[in-house]
């Protein structure tokens, strides 16, 4: 990954708590991972209302498995994470049409740290400005601020 942008991710990230990456993949690679999903949806979709939502998505297909593992996603976190880091989810989030303003909520692993133990090691990592945690988002078609699709709340998980 060029210096240019990991330093551009790092200022995104400490300004507003996030960062896009536009391009990240070519259009042929993701147009052969939203078909997937879509026969994902179909087969092993949870219905959520708005949505249908995949879980364990480098269980049920290889593709997934090498976007995980890839040396352009590693790098990514190890921005982050340096080397010290373990995948906990991979999942799907699939919206309906004119679903409105609805969205999933993606917040993993914070809803196994809810412990006072953990509570405390949150804490001390907040305090000390360590990361523990990185989620990342890719997006399979182009969103905008009026398709419902996605929000981003600022320093929300800073």
């Amino acid at each position: 990954m060029k210096k240019k942008l990991i330093e551009e991710i790092k200022l995104n990230v400490k300004e507003r708590g996030y960062t896009i990456v536009e391009n990240f993949f070519d259009v042929n690679e993701i147009s052969y991972i939203s078909n997937l999903v879509n026969l994902l949806n179909k087969k092993f979709g949870e219905e959520g209302g708005a949505g249908t939502r995949v879980m364990n998505l480098i269980t049920l297909n290889h593709k997934f498995l090498e976007i995980i593992l890839s040396e352009k996603i590693n790098d990514l976190v190890k921005i982050f994470l340096n080397n010290d880091y373990i995948y906990s989810c991979f999942q799907s989030n699939t919206l309906y049409p004119n679903s409105g303003k609805v969205w999933f909520h993606i917040d993993h692993p914070y809803q196994y740290l809810n412990n006072h133990y953990n509570d405390r090691n949150i804490k001390l990592f907040v305090e000390n400005e360590i990361n523990f945690s990185f989620q990342m988002l890719i997006l399979l078609d182009d969103f905008f601020e009026d398709n419902g699709s996605t929000l981003f709340r600022p320093k929300s998980h800073i």
